[in-house]
Parts: C-alpha cells; structure tokens; sequence
C-alpha cells in the first residue's frame, strides 16, 4: 500500500503543476489575435475593374492557394470566365436563373509567379445573346487574407428589382 501512494504522489505533483494557469499576458495576446477579424485593404490586391466590359483583374501572389466561389441569384441567366495569365482559363461556366445558390467553389494554385487573373462576367437575353454584365468588387471581412468578390447587377431590363447580386464571384486566399 505504501508503494503505491509514493507512486502517485509524483503523478498528482506533475498535474497540480501543469493546471498551473499561463501569466495574464500571454492569455490576453492570445484571446486578441484570435478573436480579430481585420479587411485587407483592396489597393493591397493590385485590382482593376472595368464596369462596362464586365471585367475585372487582379494578381495574385505566387505560391498561393485560393479559392473561387460562385453564387447567382438572377432571373437571367448568367456566365462567368475565369482566366490566368498562366494557367488559362480556369472556370468557364454558364448557368439557368436560381435564387441565391451556390454554384461551386473551387481551389487554385499560383505557380511560381504572381498570376494575373481576369474574370469576365456576362448575362443572356431572351433572344440568347450573351452581354457584358455591369460590375463592381465589395470588400469581404476576413481573417488576415485577401477576400473580396465581384459582383454583377441585375440585368438592366429585369424585374424591376436593382441590386448588385445577380451574379457574385468570391476570391481568397
């Protein structure tokens, strides 16, 4: 019986001493870098939009893994090209009207060089030509990465109804 009580006297010590709570400093810096939520500026995103032409560019770092999101919420159908200054086109896809659906989301790799990245979105008439969407880019809250999206605005002969997510592609990374 004896053996056994000096067998876990060291094993009690050791846990007394590690619940030993860490200094105050360390667990205010640790609760501060966790819980902020900070936007990176879009001038830091090297970004150009052009409205009338439905485009917009932007480059991305190299050795960077990013994601694409696309939803559409239109009455229109809507499309949208994706291309690389590297790599090509890398999402072509067009899609019938829905109410705020997610389409897909996908992830990319930069090579090792910056990628300059156009996206072209565009909407279709009723007689099945394909125009130029009318866009902008919004600023998403993010967690110390670039986010942001490009939105296009409901089709100039719709409903009625104006707003900017006819169409929206969300970048990260």
């Amino acid at each position: 019986m004896n053996r056994q009580i000096l067998v876990l006297l060291p094993a009690v010590a050791i846990s007394i001493i590690g619940c030993e709570s860490p200094p105050k400093e360390r667990v205010t810096s640790v609760t501060t870098s966790t819980t902020t939520t900070t936007t990176k500026p879009m001038n830091t995103v090297d970004l150009s939009v052009n409205p009338t032409t439905g485009t917009a560019t932007f480059v991305i770092p190299a050795h960077t893994v990013y994601t694409i999101e696309w939803r559409i919420n239109s009455g229109w159908y809507q499309r949208i090209i994706v291309t690389s200054s590297s790599a090509g086109i890398l999402e072509k896809h067009s899609a019938e009207p829905f109410i705020k659906t997610l389409m897909w989301r996908h992830q990319h790799r930069t090579r090792d060089i910056p990628e300059t990245v156009t996206v072209l979105m565009e909407h279709r008439d009723d007689s099945g030509n394909w125009f130029p969407s009318t866009i902008q880019t919004s600023e998403l809250p993010t967690d110390g990465t670039a986010k942001f999206a490009v939105e296009s605005q409901d089709h100039p002969e719709g409903s009625g109804a104006s707003g900017w997510d006819a169409s929206r592609v969300v970048f990260e990374w």
